[in-house]
């Protein structure tokens, strides 16, 4: 298409529009937020009904405190976090009890980390052609 044609410019601006509207309707990908997967990693890692049970009231409580900061992804999560936890779950609990969720908190995050390293790497293994991964010098996260 020409720039300088009056027709093709609408045309383009038609298909354009059309592109538009298609791309608005593709749902988000929220593969990666919280809500989708924490469920699944306590049924897995919990198996004692107690545990299972406590664990569960403390992701209640992580995830309360997250909606509230607008926080769904853990790309989202910052270090600093971690004292504002603790400071707004004291405010209604004991020290103790704010401790052990956010315990459970690094667990879930460590979790995270462990399944996009191992993804990385084998991304990197791939990509380097027989080199290994760890010779590389960027590790891209998802």
């Amino acid at each position: 298409m020409r720039y300088d044609d009056p027709k093709e410019t609408l045309d383009a601006r038609r298909l354009a529009e059309k592109y538009s509207v298609k791309e608005a309707q593709v749902a988000p990908d929220n593969s990666g937020e919280f809500r989708v997967w924490v469920g699944d990693y306590i049924g897995s890692h919990y198996q004692s009904a107690s545990t299972h049970k406590r664990m569960t009231a403390a992701w209640e409580t992580i995830s309360e405190w997250l909606n509230l900061r607008n926080l769904q992804h853990p790309r989202q999560v910052r270090y600093e976090h971690a004292q504002d936890f603790t400071h707004w779950r004291k405010a209604t609990a004991m020290h103790n009890t704010a401790r052990l969720e956010l315990k459970f908190f690094s667990f879930i995050l460590n979790e995270l980390f462990a399944a996009n390293t191992v993804s990385a790497m084998l991304w990197l293994k791939r990509k380097s052609s027989g080199r290994h991964p760890l010779k590389s010098r960027s590790f891209p996260m998802a």
